[in-house]
């Protein structure tokens, strides 16, 4: 398996575990992997939005739109837009249900290092956002650090 190959295995299997299992709501979260790529081929490919509609598509998106808002020397701005199927509390597909995501990320090029949020037109008042890390592991290896936090603004005083 080529490392094009081996980054996508790695970063659809990491995201759909932490996307369909974040864990407890209105807490932080932080995750470590290790992948047997270079750290400049995984930020050009997180980077890139054929590679994002394509792992979108295979965790399962019906529907994927990525735009690059912004693009300079060391910064880019995009937004991925997709509909996924429902999930139950299990993680199993709600038949006939679509939830809405829109992911903006903003990120520094150089330091290999992204800002996000992710919204969900379905769960108003769900927040998530955070910071993915990708760090030199070597010469044929990086580590992706993700931390980040889920809170509920129920609107209540």
């Amino acid at each position: 398996m080529d490392a094009e190959a081996l980054v996508f295995r790695a970063v659809v299997d990491t995201r759909r575990s932490v996307c369909h299992y974040p864990g407890p709501m209105g807490r932080k979260y932080r995750f470590q992997s290790t992948i047997n790529a270079p750290r400049e081929l995984m930020i050009s490919m997180l980077t890139s939005p054929e590679f994002l509609e394509t792992e979108a598509r295979e965790n399962g998106a019906v529907k994927v739109e990525v735009k690059i808002r912004k693009r300079g020397k060391n910064k880019l701005s995009l937004t991925l837009k997709k509909a996924d199927p429902t999930r139950d509390d299990e993680g199993g597909v709600v038949e006939g249900k679509l939830d809405h995501i829109v992911y903006e990320q903003e990120w520094d090029l150089l330091k290999g290092e992204v800002e996000w949020t992710h919204t969900m037109k379905e769960l108003e008042g769900v927040e998530v956002k955070g910071r993915n890390r990708i760090l030199e592991d070597g010469p044929k290896s990086c580590k992706l650090v993700e931390e980040g936090e889920i809170s509920l603004n129920s609107g209540m005083p």
